[in-house]
C-alpha cells in the first residue's frame, strides 16, 4: 500500500476530531443516551482513519501497474523466517545475552 505523506495539518485536524468525538462520547454517557455515545465513537474512528490513511498520490493519473520496467532485476534472496530466527538466537547466545 503505497500511500502519500501525512501532512502535519491533517494529523492535527485528526487529533482535534478525535478529541471532539471523545467529547461526544462523554456527553452521551453523561446524558445516558447510548446513541450519542455510539455516534461519538463513530466520529472518533472515522476521523482517525481519515487522518492516518492518506489518499494515494498518482503521478499524472497513471496506475501503479502501468509503470515501465526499470530493466532486469536480480531476484532478491530472502531467508525464511526460521533461518533468520536461528541466526539471531545464535548471535545472542554467543554474545552472552541469554
Amino acid at each position: 500500500m503505497n500511500r502519500g505523506p501525512k501532512t502535519p495539518a491533517r494529523i492535527v485536524a485528526g487529533a482535534a476530531g478525535v478529541v471532539i468525538g471523545l467529547g461526544v462520547v462523554v456527553l452521551g454517557v453523561a446524558t445516558q443516551l447510548p446513541v450519542l455515545g455510539v455516534f461519538g465513537f463513530l466520529i472518533m474512528a472515522g476521523v482517525a482513519m481519515w487522518a492516518l490513511l492518506t489518499p494515494k498520490q498518482d503521478k499524472k493519473g497513471a496506475s501503479p501497474a502501468a509503470k515501465p520496467a526499470s530493466g532486469p532485476q536480480a531476484p532478491k534472496q530472502r531467508k525464511d523466517f526460521m533461518q533468520t530466527f536461528e541466526e539471531r538466537f545464535d548471535r545472542r547466545r554467543e554474545s552472552g545475552d541469554l
